[in-house]
């Protein structure tokens, strides 16, 4: 259940103890949306036949309905209104309407900040960040070659191949995915995954890409470096330091209370090299915090081997393939505005071959070859 619809019961109870029935179409309808088991319902019954309708209502309130997946409070009102008690949950919803008109501006203002910020940050990639003098900035919508994914399908190792499309898709147990995890070696594609999601969810519309759930469904998409929750005790703070301008009079109060009520996706690149330490980052794997919000994680293997059972998806990603070796030598030749053919060559050359898979390694020999297109590429050389 969000954690906006969790406030509201708690926000409520003693109006809802003392105005609910639990009747018999009530329970009937919540048993038949799946909102309460059968063992749910003889619990309830067998209370407010030895206690009291009260403390039935109580235990539903608490220990029931908030254990459910996120959909059930929605379906919880929808009973109410369909058994004769319209007003409970008119009186919640306008509960959730005044807290949402409240929230409405700091929202739009932070939404808007963020976007902002990803468009003129993400918009490049820097192939050579440890060469800050002389970096060369390539455009991320020019050079992008969508990935391709294992999914982890089973605990036997079994895997079939995804795409990026599929990242939010429900797998085995049919629900929206909460923690996801994508793993791969240095220089792979990861951290550029990450800065394509958060990218395109700046831009603030579906491409052409985009053909289920998608990073455009979540109200907002929060990306950032593990490192950035090293000494923070939220997420809030985290957002304040990392993603807004100094100037920005937006509260950690007012940004826990936004990130609790909207659909949120937290991505947080490079676990592999700030996980020491790092007890924020380690109470949102957990759920500790944030529970009902999408946190997706990405790592180099085996960093996170403790805590896979963790994750509703666990992706890997791995090295080019021709094709896709070939869609980034092309693209990269067409946003140098040169021609492609001294890059593909560059391909089929034996000595380097093996290098071309690794996203990373394939852009440094574009760049080598594009300096000098007859240039041999040996091993040697390179290194």
């Amino acid at each position: 259940m969000e954690d906006r619809h969790t406030e509201c019961l708690k926000s409520n109870r003693d109006f809802l103890c003392s105005n609910i029935s639990l009747s018999t179409g009530l329970l009937a309808k919540l048993t038949k949306s799946g909102v309460i088991t059968d063992e749910h319902l003889q619990k309830l019954l067998n209370i407010k036949r030895n206690d009291t309708t009260k403390a039935a209502v109580l235990e539903f309130l608490t220990e029931v309905l908030p254990r459910r997946a996120p959909e059930a409070f929605n379906l919880f009102l929808e009973a109410l209104s369909k058994s004769a008690q319209k007003h409970i949950a008119d009186h919640l919803k306008k509960w959730l309407g005044d807290v949402c008109s409240e929230d409405a501006g700091t929202f739009e203002r932070l939404r808007a900040e963020l976007q902002s910020h990803y468009k003129r940050r993400l918009a490049s990639i820097c192939p050579m960040p440890w060469q800050q003098d002389t970096s060369i900035y390539l455009n991320l919508t020019d050079v992008f070659v969508e990935r391709q994914l294992k999914l982890k399908t089973n605990n036997k190792g079994d895997e079939r191949i995804v795409t990026m499309d599929d990242l939010f898709t429900p797998q085995q147990t049919k629900e929206i995915p909460r923690r996801l995890l994508i793993e791969g070696n240095p220089g792979i594609g990861k951290s550029t995954i990450c800065q394509t999601l958060a990218h395109e969810w700046g831009k603030q519309s579906c491409g052409r890409h985009c053909r289920t759930l998608c990073v455009h469904s979540f109200d907002l998409v929060l990306y950032f470096h593990a490192g950035d929750f090293i000494d923070e005790e939220s997420v809030a703070h985290a957002v304040q330091k990392h993603l807004l301008p100094s100037d920005c009079r937006i509260t950690t109060s007012e940004l826990q209370g936004v990130i609790e009520a909207k659909n949120v996706l937290i991505i947080v690149d490079a676990f592999d090299e700030a996980n020491a330490g790092n007890r924020t980052l380690d109470r949102l794997i957990k759920g500790d915090i944030l529970r009902h919000k999408t946190l997706l994680i990405t790592s180099r293997p085996n960093f996170l081997q403790n805590k896979l059972s963790l994750f509703d998806s666990k992706f890997k990603v791995e090295g080019y393939d021709k094709e896709e070796q070939l869609k980034h030598v092309e693209r990269y030749a067409a946003h140098q505005n040169i021609a492609s053919a001294p890059f593909e060559s560059m391909l089929e050359e034996e000595s380097i071959i093996d290098l071309c898979s690794n996203p990373l390694n394939l852009t440094l020999l574009c760049l080598l070859r594009e300096e000098d297109t007859q240039l041999m590429i040996t091993r040697t050389a390179l290194y």
